[in-house]
């Protein structure tokens, strides 16, 4: 998730119903993480991520996940 989810009416319920589905799968023995990309540590990212001019730095944060998770 981008930059400002708390500013926008659109993307903040989006955020949250998002986090409610990864607690609701996880609580059923699942596996799922949701992402602020500024926890992360990147700044200056919209819903489209990989259209940003950071897009590589967002490439490795998506390869670090994959390997944490044997998937790479």
């Amino acid at each position: 998730m981008g930059d400002n989810l708390e500013k926008s009416p659109i993307w903040s319920p989006a955020y949250q119903k998002a986090l409610d589905f990864a607690a609701l799968v996880n609580s059923r023995s699942g596996d799922v993480e949701v992402l602020r990309l500024t926890d992360a540590g990147l700044q200056g990212n919209t819903h489209i991520p990989f259209a940003e001019f950071n897009n590589e730095a967002v490439a490795q944060v998506l390869f670090g996940w994959l390997e944490r998770k044997s998937l790479q």
